[in-house]
């Protein structure tokens, strides 16, 4: 039943979209549906519509090189990740997946300054600091990498005081962290 939904939904957004191709909206979404569906050429496709017609939006660049990573096309996602940084220098996720994917492509102490100048200008980026710390404990730098969680959890408990019905921060970030570091 809920493969027939998302399927009808499908076909709603690219009718939509055939009639109005050039609306950032159905673009937008339609791509977001065709990354749901493992569809990652029509998802590219249809993302970097979205930028054609909103060259100025980071979310749009940060869509489009999420799914260029999908497809293993790292330098593209890598420049998507960078011109949505550009537009928009606090948008944690894309300073996070420009850090993974530089990761990705052997460039781990590139990855490292990334994450410090991002961390340093991100007030609660304490996702930031999980990331670096994988990263560090990869190059075997085990000692910077649990100082970074550690951080990265004390972060995220001070923003949960702040908002304590926040279930993503106590469960699948500071409930994760804590896990994983045993």
């Amino acid at each position: 039943e809920d493969a027939e939904l998302a399927d009808y939904a499908l076909r709603i957004l690219r009718d939509a979209q055939h009639v109005y191709p050039g609306d950032y909206w159905l673009n937008y979404n339609l791509a977001n549906a065709l990354r749901k569906q493992r569809d990652y050429e029509g998802a590219v496709r249809f993302n970097t519509a979205a930028v054609s017609i909103r060259p100025y939006s980071a979310v749009a660049h940060y869509n489009l090189g999420v799914c260029l990573r999908d497809q293993k096309k790292l330098d593209d996602a890598i420049a998507a990740f960078r011109k949505a940084i550009e537009l928009q220098p606090d948008l944690a996720d894309a300073h996070q997946h420009l850090a993974t994917g530089l990761q990705q492509q052997g460039k781990a102490d590139e990855a490292v300054v990334v994450l410090l100048k991002a961390i340093e200008r991100l007030p609660n980026g304490y996702t930031l600091q999980y990331v670096l710390g994988r990263i560090q404990r990869d190059q075997g730098k085990l000692d910077e990498a649990n100082a970074a969680v550690a951080k990265g959890i004390e972060r995220a408990r001070k923003e949960a005081e702040l908002d304590p019905k926040h279930a993503a921060i106590h469960y699948s970030w500071i409930g994760t962290a804590l896990y994983q570091e045993g």
